[in-house]
């Protein structure tokens, strides 16, 4: 917009075209807030205003972890220089696992501290899909004191849902965590009477399904009595060798997991230093509805088992036995 300043003196006159900057600038703030322009709304530019400071500052991520690319959301527009105080808030798509820089529209890539301005955020403080705001200096771009994390604390990574899915793969293990909770919330089967399985890979591609690559041992109740067993469901004392991790079982009459109505599992695992050249740990404690005939029999899962490699684990799949997993949600979580 050209500046008319000096034509306001009571005398000069405006061109065709500088008269016009002013409703079309008045326009482009409007349009640019997501709206249509309307003869009949006189409030439009209050919306609009309205509309930057309540969601103005929110931007889009396409970056990498510890790169972060934003960019405005729908058609808001983005300042033109960053200036000290600005703030920025988005969704990353993948955590921090070290330190990192964002570029804001186009503007330059700046670096990421914590709170002090003086440190590298800690890893997973940037966590993904979760909401973060970053606040500009004047020279790096800074974490608020609240998304500080301390030692044993449980940093969102990513979440599936099952919908008849054969299977359900969660990525990105890694060394950055100690160790890692999966939450099982209402994963029900599509076939009755059928294991809940868990197999692990090393590459994120291959999940390893040999006939010795796990051991699994569990002890599981229905509220009358225990049943002991492992992977082969006989002498609880030894290891057995299996192509697969148990987090339920067909071992007792009735034990197995249903698939009738409201009939579903929910638990955690943990999967204690996957990234540690040693025979990889795995604990689990799981509820579910069994296929015995009273509808609310339900049985308590213990189980501990081991993945037979040393190499580092970098994902982990769930799958059923038979059929697919009909429903449930599976989250990832890391531990510092």
């Amino acid at each position: 917009m050209q500046t008319i300043g000096t034509k306001t003196d009571g005398v000069s006159t405006l061109s065709a075209a500088e008269f016009n900057q002013i409703p079309l600038e008045l326009q482009n703030a409007i349009t640019a807030s997501g709206q249509a322009t309307s003869s009949g709304d006189l409030y439009q530019l209050s919306k609009s205003i309205a509309g930057y400071v309540s969601v103005g500052d929110f931007y889009t991520d396409s970056g990498s972890a510890n790169a972060y690319i934003l960019t405005p959301t729908g058609s808001y527009k983005a300042p033109t220089a960053y200036v000290a105080g600005m703030r920025v808030r988005f969704k990353p798509a993948n955590a921090n696992t070290t330190a990192s820089t964002v570029n804001v529209a186009s503007l330059g890539v700046k670096s990421i501290k914590d709170y002090t301005g003086a440190s590298d955020p800690a890893a997973g403080v940037i966590a993904a899909g979760q909401d973060i705001t970053l606040v500009y200096d004047g020279t790096y771009f800074r974490t608020p004191v609240s998304t500080a994390v301390s030692a044993g604390a449980m940093v969102y990574i990513s979440s599936s849902t099952a919908s008849s899915s054969s299977s359900i793969s969660l990525t990105g293990l890694s060394n950055v965590y100690r160790s890692y909770i999966v939450e099982l919330d209402h994963v029900a089967p599509a076939t009755d009477g059928v294991e809940l399985w868990m197999r692990t890979s090393t590459d994120s591609v291959l999940y390893d399904s040999g006939a010795s690559d796990y051991a699994t041992q569990f002890v599981m109740g229905n509220g009358v009595g225990s049943f002991f067993g492992g992977s082969g469901y006989a002498d609880p004392n030894r290891l057995y060798n299996d192509t697969h991790i148990l987090l339920s079982s067909t071992a007792g009459s009735g034990y197995a997991l249903g698939n009738a109505a409201n009939k579903a599992a929910s638990g955690r695992v943990i999967i204690t230093n996957p990234s540690a050249s040693k025979y990889a740990h795995i604990n689990a404690n799981l509820g579910y509805h069994s296929t015995y005939a009273t509808t609310n029999t339900i049985i308590n899962m213990n189980v501990f088992a081991l993945r037979a490699s040393t190499t580092p684990i970098t994902a982990v799949r769930f799958l059923m036995s038979s059929g697919n997993i009909a429903s449930g949600t599976f989250t990832l979580y890391g531990i510092l």
